[in-house]
């Protein structure tokens, strides 16, 4: 309780703006627009989702009631602004369709198209881009990569481009060069390319991995397109920049892995009766009128209770959907994924009852180990925080410094439960845990996990390295492996033995509500 001051004060409070405006949930955005992107929303009816009326603005933020009117007419802004606050649907049978009015959606965003001049020297001086074909989409024709030779356009001493795709090599002599890229199957390949000089002296060796798959039962020719580059970084999937393995294409449209548009695709309606029930044994619900004050013999909600509390249980598991999704985009995790662990760990609830467990996602002393030894990113930043005076501490790995400053380390990390860098936390120890198991199957294995394992076993090995630790999951696919089974999620679990066994449940309960 001491770790949290104020919260239920807060609470109510942000639960009366909840119920005067249904919509003041749904829009979340990020604090700053950023230039050049556009931001297109949807006016829709609550009654049968129908689009009233859809319309682009520039940046991020909320549209003003000036551009609404613009775009969508009069009649509809004062019905949308006269639209009640619609009750939370769990509990009705239809759905949705009992609420009336309209509430407002974004539905994508991109970046406008920048004048030649306003492009910056890093765009202009790029060693390749992609035509034809945008990462992450299906197209109905092969993507063009183009090569840039910036010796050439710089005129230092003459170089050639070398490019390599499996047993293809090729050169380019001039400033640009463009190859369309050849069909792979799911696995994708690689494409290698570096400058070489006259005397034969060889530049730095770049390379980034594609899938350009045929993708089946498709009326027209489609392809898969999909790449794993620092320099598209938005459209690498999740987890891809570690392992360096594309999602199958039969588990690429699962809802857990999915990149929202915004903050507003991770609204959830989740069943949470633990949740629930914490409410009403706080009294942030009147339920006298229920059987057992709304509660059953452990502690849960019965079904009265459970619609007693139905709002504030649809508001407190919504409240941190602008931090997942920002949570998501920094540590390159599915913030999906780490919403989802959430419900599973603590329904959303955040005080801890458990020794030694804390926060929202139950982390613990072990848990930021994990984070600080294989997120180096996260470590670097939290360490040059803390030790401010010492910076010659922050020039080695975590493991190396003294036990003395770990424990500093790892006691700063623990104070962020409870604050608006909970979930950010959480992300990154998710990152680190998916780091570590990249680095088990190396060692189990004797290769990366492109030739081993599968994207979506890959997620559920971390999820359970994550809640059982290294110790449980490292023991299970050494066996996997020395009986030449596939290290599949499916394989592992089998091998996963005393407290260790609890994790089969815990990967499936997560991915329940992640497909919700």
């Amino acid at each position: 309780m001491d770790r949290h001051p104020g919260f239920f004060p807060l609470l109510f409070s942000l639960i009366v703006i909840c119920s005067i405006g249904f919509i003041t949930l749904l829009i979340q955005t990020t604090a700053h627009a950023a230039d050049h992107q556009e931001t297109t929303w949807q006016l829709v009816f609550w009654a049968n989702q129908e689009v009233a009326c859809t319309f682009t603005v520039f940046g991020e933020d909320l549209p003003s009631s000036n551009e609404i009117e613009a775009a969508c007419g009069i009649e509809i802004v004062h019905l949308w602004y006269s639209t009640p606050a619609c009750t939370h649907p769990f509990f009705h049978e239809n759905g949705t369709d009992v609420c009336s009015g309209l509430f407002l959606r974004k539905t994508s965003q991109q970046e406008q198209s920048i004048p030649e001049e306003e492009k910056t020297n890093e765009t202009k001086n790029s060693l390749f881009m992609i035509r034809g074909c945008e990462p992450a989409d299906l197209c109905n024709q092969l993507p063009i990569v183009v090569f840039r030779n910036n010796s050439a356009e710089n005129n230092l001493p003459k170089h050639t481009l070398r490019v390599k795709i499996d047993t293809f090599e090729g050169e380019c002599f001039d400033i640009e060069c463009e190859m369309e890229l050849p069909i792979t199957n799911n696995e994708g390949k690689w494409v290698e390319f570096w400058t070489m000089s006259a005397d034969g002296g060889q530049g730095i060796h770049s390379r980034f991995k594609y899938r350009a798959a045929i993708v089946p039962n498709t009326s027209n020719l489609m392809y898969q397109f999909d790449l794993i580059s620092d320099a598209y970084p938005e459209t690498t999937p999740f987890g891809s920049d570690i392992w360096k393995v594309f999602p199958q294409l039969s588990t690429k449209n699962l809802k857990i892995y999915e990149k929202p548009f915004s903050a507003d695709f991770l609204t959830t309606t989740f069943h949470l009766s633990i949740l629930a029930g914490k409410i009403i044994q706080h009294g942030l619900v009147d339920t006298s009128f229920c059987s057992n004050y709304g509660l059953m013999n452990d502690g849960s909600a019965n079904g009265c209770g459970e619609k007693a509390s139905a709002e504030l249980v649809f508001f407190m598991q919504n409240q941190y959907n602008r931090l997942l999704f920002q949570s998501g985009k920094e540590n390159h995790v599915p913030p999906n994924l780490i919403k989802s662990m959430i419900a599973q760990e603590s329904q959303f609830w955040p005080y801890s009852e458990t020794e030694n467990e804390y926060g929202l996602g139950m982390i613990t002393e072990n848990g930021i180990d994990l984070l600080l030894r294989w997120n180096m990113s996260y470590y670097q930043k939290l360490c040059k925080t803390v030790f401010q005076q010492k910076p010659d501490v922050c020039e080695i790995q975590y493991s190396e410094i003294s036990a003395a400053e770990q424990q500093i380390l790892r006691g700063s990390a623990l104070q962020k439960i409870g604050t608006d860098e909970e979930i950010d936390l959480l992300g990154a120890v998710l990152r680190a845990s998916a780091a570590q198991v990249n680095q088990i199957v190396q060692n189990i294995t004797g290769s990366d996990c492109e030739h081993t394992v599968l994207y979506e076993d890959m997620w559920k090995l971390t999820i359970a390295n994550y809640y059982s630790g290294s110790g449980c999951i490292h023991n299970a696919m050494l066996i996997t492996a020395a009986y030449k089974y596939d290290l599949t999620w499916d394989h592992v679990q089998n091998f996963l033995s005393g407290t260790c066994t609890r994790a089969k449940q815990y990967v499936e309960n997560v991915y329940l509500f992640g497909n919700t």
